[in-house]
């Protein structure tokens, strides 16, 4: 940002003398400035929030930005310090809503308009105040706004901002669009370009919805249910909500409206991912860029007062989910799961496998075999039987897991998605060696997990072939044919990385294993002839290579 001189003598004037630097004011200054360009408009909506404003009035096109409110207004005095604001720690209550007021008009002027005004009315009569690169002017307003009821408004005005085409596309220039999609849930009525952008909360098709209500918050609009079911307490904290669980489809999740300003919910860690709805905390406080809300003692508090409060309402889905129909099963089966979990963490370990089965049930009827979701029930319930040392059951559950990772890996290979189904293939043969480490079928499956990772992950692939080859030593004795097939794969990995001398003696042992087992069987054995033909070339052995290749053409040929 380039700092106008007059802004930097002004903010210097009113804070420390002679001490403050430029460059420490400019840091300052920086810190506050959002960063997407138009979002300085989201601050002058917290600042109409905070002043108590019942209504908004905002129009802009591809010239100027005008928005216009009722609510408290500053006086001259407070006008001409008005940027001082911004470099105090704190702020008196009643004068809050002029600290956003100065971070909006800031990140405006970093835009370098060609102007920014202010103008406001109140019973000492009104004020104009001109903000330009190279100063700012201060003048009184002889008469009051066209709208009766308006005693603030300011204008931004950036000449041949957007062509008239990008209007046409995007409908709200940049600035209506950042506010119909943050502020649609503040409690002062805004419109847009004459458009109303204030949206009901909207809990219809959600399974169980709670509200907690405080006195002295008003939850904006309208709360919009079904009949689900459904329950309404006191707030335990400074705050107030409508929160819905079980709406698939929905991307929007939980909402926590600051100042007029929604801000995605940003804790990983609250459970229940269908979780929808909104939460009112005028307590929190807001990074001044609008980058989110400060995690603090206030934010910790309110965490754990939801936490509870979305638990009370997963356990009320719980207990009518028998008399639900299956639809609603299955779109509850996905807060059953999050509350066995929940039931987990808190050492209920025979709830939650209670609620893991009816989870199960529910998805097993329902899915297809390759879902994700099935097969992760499946797992979670194996574990949670494996902690509560259900060996046996945690087994059986293994064992009908395996066809399922089995069919999954399938569905990404035939859609090209190699490492989605190379991460299946290896959870897999993990599950099988829990079934059984020693079992020789885990030696296949391991075998076959390594052909796929030959492709381009030479390195992984020779380890696997050389555990899979352990494990069908192991259970088949070492002439098994099994056995003599996954040493002709690993002579082959050796070849193809020019290690001949490392794959001549598998290349071999392999042939051995063939001849022994099929004989003079000219059409099994070419593989096996031709690969030590090459072998030996590569090695410069030519001349028993040639040997090789005389044989492996005739026993193409069937002429053994």
């Amino acid at each position: 940002m380039t700092l106008a001189p007059w802004l930097l003598e002004q903010l210097q004037l009113q804070n420390n003398p002679g001490v403050m630097e430029e460059s420490y004011v400019r840091e300052r200054l920086n810190r506050h400035l959002p960063a997407e360009p138009h979002a300085y408009v989201l601050a002058l909506v917290a600042s109409a929030v905070m002043a108590d404003a019942s209504y908004l009035k905002i129009t802009n096109d591809s010239n100027d930005f005008v928005l216009l409110r009722d609510g408290r207004t500053p006086t001259p005095e407070e006008l001409e310090g008005l940027f001082g604001h911004m470099l105090h720690s704190g702020a008196i209550p009643e004068r809050a809503y002029l600290v956003d007021l100065a971070v909006g008009l800031n990140a405006a002027m970093a835009l370098n308009p060609k102007s920014v005004i202010v103008e406001t009315w109140g019973s000492w009569g009104g004020s104009r105040y001109q903000l330009l690169g190279t100063g700012h002017k201060l003048e009184a307003l002889k008469t009051g706004f066209t709208d009766p009821r308006a005693t603030f408004r300011v204008q931004v005005r950036e000449p041949r901002r957007l062509g008239k085409l990008m209007k046409m596309v995007t409908g709200f220039p940049p600035e209506g669009d950042l506010i119909a999609r943050m502020c649609a849930q503040a409690t002062p009525k805004i419109t847009v370009n004459g458009q109303s952008i204030n949206r009901k909360v909207d809990l219809g098709r959600c399974l169980v919805s709670s509200r907690w209500t405080r006195p002295g918050i008003v939850m904006p609009g309208e709360t919009v249910v079904g009949d689900p079911i459904e329950k309404s307490r006191s707030s335990p904290g400074g705050f107030a909500s409508s929160l819905g669980l079980g709406r698939p489809g929905d991307e929007t999740r939980l909402l926590f409206l600051v100042d007029g300003i929604a801000f995605p919910d940003p804790d990983p860690d609250l459970p229940f991912v269908e979780l929808r709805g909104l939460v009112h905390c005028p307590g929190l406080k807001r990074h001044l860029n609008l980058s989110g809300v400060f995690e603090d003692e206030e934010w910790q508090q309110l965490m754990g007062h939801l936490r509870e409060q979305v638990v009370e309402m997963a356990e009320a889905a719980a207990s009518a989910y028998d008399s639900m129909d299956s639809e609603a099963q299955l779109v509850a089966a996905s807060i059953l799961e999050e509350l066995a979990d929940v039931a987990s963490e808190r050492g209920a370990t025979e709830t939650a496998q209670a609620l893991l089965n009816k989870v199960l049930a529910t998805r097993e009827h329902a899915m297809r075999v390759d879902d994700p979701r099935l097969t992760a029930t499946f797992l979670k319930l194996a574990r949670l039987c494996e902690d509560r040392d259900a060996q046996e059951e945690a087994v059986r559950l293994y064992r009908r897991v395996l066809p399922h990772l089995d069919s999954q890996a399938q569905h990404h290979l035939e859609r090209r998605n190699p490492r989605e189904a190379f991460e299946v293939l290896e959870r897999a043969v993990a599950v099988h060696e829990k079934i059984d480490p020693e079992d020789v079928e885990l030696g296949q499956r391991v075998l076959e997990l390594a052909q796929h990772y030959r492709q381009d992950q030479l390195g992984r692939a020779e380890t696997l072939y050389h555990r899979a080859l352990s494990l069908l030593e192991r259970g088949l004795g070492p002439e098994h044919e099994r056995v003599g097939a996954a040493l002709l794969s690993l002579a082959d990995l050796y070849r193809v990385q020019r290690d001949f001398r490392g794959a001549v003696g598998y290349s071999r042992r392999a042939l051995e294993i063939a001849e022994k087992h099929h004989g003079q069987d000219g059409k099994y054995l070419y593989p096996y002839l031709h690969q030590m033909a090459e072998i030996l070339k590569g090695m410069g052995e030519y001349g028993e290579s040639l040997g090789y290749s005389e044989r492996a053409l005739m026993a193409k040929h069937g002429r053994l």
